[in-house]
């Protein structure tokens, strides 16, 4: 009856028997899905890593082609902000011209006046 009762032992952290990890078993399972087997050789933090560099990549290409549209766009813009403003140094001299043309005297001279 009297049985000796057996003492658990607390696992050792350092030497020979130390436990080993289980990811390398992990890794080499073939029944997990590749997702899986990448999460366990890297790590949570590493493959939070390769998702939010994976995702930056999947946009970069749309928005090089909105940058581009973009300066095309600023392109075109320039050249009629430079077209309306010729125009209307064009129209500023006509009215001079029209303004000196139609005034006499002490008037003709506010024609010129900016």
């Amino acid at each position: 009856m009297d049985e000796p009762v057996p003492v658990t032992r607390k696992p050792r952290y350092s030497g020979p028997d130390r436990r080993q990890s289980d990811r390398r078993s992990l890794v080499t399972d073939k029944n997990l899905p590749v997702w899986a087997r990448i999460m366990a050789l890297v790590g949570i933090p590493g493959t939070i890593a390769i998702f939010l560099v994976w995702t930056t990549s999947q946009t970069l290409p749309s928005l090089q082609s909105e940058l581009y549209a973009m300066r095309v766009e600023n392109q075109r813009l320039s050249q009629l902000i430079s077209l309306n403003q010729s125009r209307t140094e064009e129209n500023h001299r006509l009215l001079i011209r029209i303004c000196s043309a139609v005034t006499k005297g002490d008037e003709r001279a506010r024609c010129f006046d900016p």
